[in-house]
């Protein structure tokens, strides 16, 4: 006689022994997705410990504030005093230094350290050893961050413990490079981690995972220790795993299961390890994630600074100039304030998130729109943002309604993907990071047909951005790339939505674009405005 389920006996208990046979196995699949999430073993190491690391204040600056350093910024000092942890370390410390202490010398035996520590101190030492002539930066190397360095040394920013970032292209700015954050705890592994294997070895213990939901820009000093360095091949499975997650589709939550790891393929049918997919906001990994990824924020704010000083002066004086009031205040701060949400729908970590030649493996960092978009925020004043505030879409209402969407507007998946990016590029170089797409523009549309919409939404407002204040003469070279580009793209296409963009980058755009930049006559850059506000009610129509 066949043997039953194992389930069969909990169908008598809960009274649903006469369902189907079909319907009882998949009860009985959901219910072992069930268990399986309510068993779940802890995460090692807790949270809090990780949080801990990543955010108390360091050893050294504790020490500095015990000892009464007057090199101490009165900023720093009260963010200590206003940190109840921090408090108490300073009170215990001001104790050990305001009284002796006699330690007796006792003949005891050390205790002999666990093997697994044993082990992850032999595997440190090995890599250090491997890794001590190794000259830095080189793609694929991981390089492990113990201070902020900007171009002009280092900067005073207390970083509690040291951080690892995989290097994977140079950008065009020297001494910056993309990247991916990389960390020690795989108990957290995720479907968007990769695990470093044997075949890497020798790697230090901080170097064990790839965030790869985590991609950052990265101004790299001489010095950087290296933590590991990984094979060609290895660098192209991670890339193509970044493609990955930037392309594919989102994985079935059900696998989830916390602290697993397996092998998987990958784009063109790399062989990686990884962890499951995450269920949900009660999956530890999304908590992990989001103190990662304010933790790699420290780096992020850095590069904009560095692009900002190699940006030259411009020649004509009839613009403004952008004042660099908002870049000599970024590196000051130490709140977590500086993120780039291009939308609801996309990852906030995709804000950096890098390309990768499906044929070839060609490394582009960064798309030529998310490369005009940070060449504006790296210019960002006071005076822009609020323009971008004070700037209403046609189908916009006023502020007690900010999105006011008729609802009996005629719209097309065309308009509402060029109104979305629209909306997503005013709402990233505002950094709101509470900005959520209104219901008749959400989806992905990056991932749909209608992407070229998106990006040409996004596209426009940045160019009107630049449109009202001055740019270097490269800049223009590359929005005229990039018009190039879109034009191309619509011309192709055969919806009347994509013939009346052609006829709006004919008729509002290239007769201006063609003439800039444009010392003798700035009224080219108001006509250009002009002409991108009229496209942007025209294409966007009541969304």
């Amino acid at each position: 006689m066949q043997r039953r389920p194992r389930f069969f006996r909990l169908f008598q208990k809960i009274g649903v022994q006469d369902l189907s046979w079909t319907s009882k196995i998949n009860l009985g699949r959901l219910f072992f997705v069930f268990m399986r999430r309510t068993i779940m073993r802890p995460l090692h190491p807790p949270l809090k410990v990780i949080e801990n690391k990543l955010f108390m204040p360091s050893d050294a600056l504790l020490l500095r504030w015990a000892a009464d350093d007057p090199s101490l910024s009165q900023e720093t000092v009260k963010d200590l005093e206003n940190n109840s942890v921090a408090r108490e370390l300073h009170a215990d410390l001001k104790n050990q230094s305001d009284s002796a202490k006699v330690i007796e010398d006792k003949e005891s035996e050390s205790a002999p350290l666990p093997s697994f520590l044993s082990e992850l101190i032999d595997q440190r030492i090995a890599a250090r050893e491997h890794y001590a002539d190794v000259s830095v930066p080189s793609p694929g190397q991981i390089l492990r961050i113990d201070q902020i360095v900007g171009p002009k040394g280092p900067i005073d920013w207390d970083l509690p413990g040291p951080l690892a970032v995989l290097i994977s292209e140079p950008t065009e700015t020297k001494n910056v490079w993309y990247g991916w954050m990389v960390a020690s705890e795989t108990d957290y592994a995720s479907h968007w981690d990769m695990l470093l294997e044997p075949e890497d070895q020798p790697f230090d213990p901080l170097a064990s995972m790839i965030q790869i939901w985590n991609p950052v820009h990265i101004y790299i000093p001489s010095n950087a220790p290296v933590l590991a360095t990984l094979q060609p091949k290895r660098l192209q499975a991670v890339r193509a795993l970044a493609v990955e997650f930037a392309t594919g589709d989102d994985p079935d939550i059900s696998l989830s299961q916390p602290g697993h790891i397996a092998p998987r393929a990958t784009f063109e049918n790399f062989s990686i390890l990884t962890g499951s997919p995450i269920s949900g906001d009660d999956d530890p990994r999304q908590h992990y994630q989001v103190l990662y990824h304010r933790a790699a924020d420290v780096l992020r704010k850095v590069a904009p600074s560095v692009i900002y000083d190699q940006v030259p002066a411009p020649k004509h004086k009839n613009k403004k100039m952008p004042a660099p009031s908002w870049m000599d205040d970024i590196i000051q701060k130490t709140k977590d304030f500086f993120q780039i949400p291009w939308g609801a729908a996309i990852p906030a970590a995709m804000a950096f998130v890098l390309v990768v030649s499906f044929v070839t493996y060609i490394f582009w960092p960064l798309n030529p729109i998310d490369k005009t978009y940070e060449t504006i925020v790296a210019q960002k004043t006071d005076e822009m943002a609020q323009e971008w505030r004070d700037f209403r879409f046609i189908w916009e209402g006023d502020a007690r309604n900010s999105f006011a969407f008729s609802p009996t507007g005629q719209s097309t998946p065309a308009t509402n993907a060029f109104s979305a990016g629209l909306l997503t590029a005013r709402e990233s170089l505002l950094e709101n990071q509470d900005f959520v797409l209104p219901a008749p523009l959400k989806g992905n549309w990056s991932k749909t047909e209608w992407a070229p919409y998106f990006e040409l939404g996004r596209w426009t407002f940045l160019l009107w951005t630049a449109s009202q204040f001055d740019r270097q003469p490269t800049f223009w070279d590359d929005q005229r790339e990039i018009f190039a580009q879109l034009k191309k793209d619509f011309v192709k296409r055969t919806e009347n939505d994509a013939k009346n963009v052609v006829s709006q980058l004919e008729e509002k755009v290239q007769p201006f674009l063609v003439k800039l930049p444009s010392a003798d006559d700035p009224k080219i850059y108001d006509d250009l405005g002009f002409g991108l506000e009229e496209m942007m009610s025209i294409l966007g129509g009541e969304a």
